[in-house]
């Protein structure tokens, strides 16, 4: 039995527009990667908010420069982004 996580393939990709505002991106529990497509200077910030309710700001989560991935994956059934500008998100749902 193999006690290590191994994705085989790169699942389905969820496009989400963020704003300045915070915003909730239901991910049901799934393993995925996260990317700001967005320019350079436009950053992200992003945080699973299903455990304590509060949604991201700049000081309490993790940031995404414009067309960073964050390249371990991430698991979260509520995830909370927003963006120090409109921004261009990718999800991609590992399987």
């Amino acid at each position: 039995m193999s006690t290590s996580m191994d994705f085989d393939t790169l699942g389905a990709i969820k496009a989400v527009s963020v704003t300045t505002a915070a915003q909730d991106v239901n991910t049901a529990g799934r393993c995925f990667l996260i990317q700001n497509n967005s320019a350079t200077g436009v950053y992200v910030y992003f945080k699973e908010k299903s455990r304590d309710g509060v949604a991201a700001t700049a000081s309490n989560a993790y940031r995404l420069d414009g067309g960073e991935r964050m390249e371990v994956p991430v698991r979260a059934t509520t995830l909370s982004v927003i963006g120090s500008a409109s921004a261009n998100v990718i999800i991609q749902y590992l399987e």
